[in-house]
């Protein structure tokens, strides 16, 4: 026994365990230690359960994938906000810009409305969109609260 809990101790063993399998190593462990605590006492079944804590620990890959999870789960749920106001916008405008529209050419609003204002508005609008666009593009790929400001240093490349 002591030789099998020493491999496990080495740290050899770094393999990834799904829960299915974890579950299946528990219920034979629980059965090893039912049997092998018949025979030798309460120190076979410590023995057995110091074993299962072993192999079922998780390893320190398994930690840094969970902690790395929920990172991309921030990250992209913060990402996912942003694009989905961007589509809040882009359609909120959409309807008004057509609301205007008809308006204009029922003649419920002035003719210069629809032909100088209305192209303004969606000049200012594309340009909004456009801002709201590039700042989420520049956003960190590991951080979604920081920017990456990866602007190439075309003065030192020529030097090269």
């Amino acid at each position: 026994m002591e030789y099998i809990t020493n491999i496990f101790k080495s740290k050899n063993i770094e393999t990834h365990i799904p829960l299915n399998k974890r579950r299946a190593i528990d219920a034979s462990f629980n059965e090893l230690s039912n049997s092998f605590g018949s025979l030798s006492g309460s120190d076979g079944r410590t023995a057995v359960n110091n074993l299962k804590e072993l192999v079922l620990e998780p390893t320190d890959d398994e930690k840094f994938e969970r902690k790395r999870l929920v990172q991309n789960s921030r990250y992209f749920e913060k990402r996912y906000r942003d694009l989905r106001e961007i589509m809040k916008v882009i359609m909120i405008a959409s309807i008004i810009f057509a609301i205007l529209t008809i308006m204009s050419t029922r003649g419920f609003l002035p003719r210069v409305f629809g032909t100088t204002i209305i192209p303004i508005l969606v000049g200012l609008f594309i340009f909004y969109l456009v801002y709201r666009y590039f700042d989420v593009a520049m956003r960190n790929q590991i951080n979604y609260d920081d920017y990456d400001f990866d602007i190439p240093d075309y003065k030192n490349r020529a030097n090269q």
